[in-house]
C-alpha cells in the first residue's frame, strides 16, 4: 500500500480545524442556552460578535455543528486507520455517525440534555457520506 500524500493529509486536517472553529462560533453566538455556548461567551469573547440569527439559514445555526463534528471525527479516524483494509476503514468512518444517531435518540428520549433533532442526524449522515465519497 502506498503512503498518503502529506499535502492531502494537511489539507484535510486544515479543513477539520476550520470546521471546529466555525462550529464553536455558531455555539458561542446562537446557542447561548447550552453549557458550551455559555462557556464560550464567558471565556472566549473573540468568538462572539453581534449577529442576527435571521441572517443565517436554520441549518447552519442548528445542525452545522453536528455536521462539522461528525465530519472531523470521520476524517481523523480515516487518517488513523488509513493502512487497514477497506472493511475496517469503513467501520471506523461509520462509527461517528452511529454514535451521533444514538446521541440524538438519547436526547429525544430525555436521557441526554438536548433536543433530539432529525436534521442533526441528516447532517451527520451527509458528513459521513462526504468523507466516504470524496476523501478516499
Amino acid at each position: 500500500m502506498k503512503n498518503k500524500c502529506p499535502l492531502k493529509i494537511l489539507i484535510e486536517l486544515s479543513c477539520c480545524v476550520i470546521l471546529v472553529v466555525l462550529s464553536l462560533f455558531f455555539y458561542a453566538n446562537f446557542r447561548e442556552e447550552t453549557y458550551l455556548g455559555i462557556f464560550l461567551r464567558k471565556n472566549f469573547t473573540f468568538f462572539t460578535i453581534e449577529v442576527n440569527r435571521t441572517n443565517f439559514p436554520g441549518f447552519f445555526v442548528d445542525s452545522f455543528p453536528s455536521f462539522a463534528w461528525t465530519f472531523v471525527l470521520c476524517i481523523l479516524l480515516k487518517n488513523i486507520w488509513t493502512k487497514r483494509n477497506t472493511v475496517e476503514k469503513i467501520f471506523w468512518i461509520l462509527a461517528p455517525f452511529i454514535m451521533m444517531v444514538f446521541w440524538e435518540i438519547g436526547q429525544y428520549a430525555c436521557i441526554i440534555w438536548g433536543t433530539g433533532d432529525v436534521t442533526d442526524i441528516l447532517a451527520s449522515f451527509f458528513a459521513m457520506l462526504l468523507v466516504l465519497l470524496v476523501c478516499k
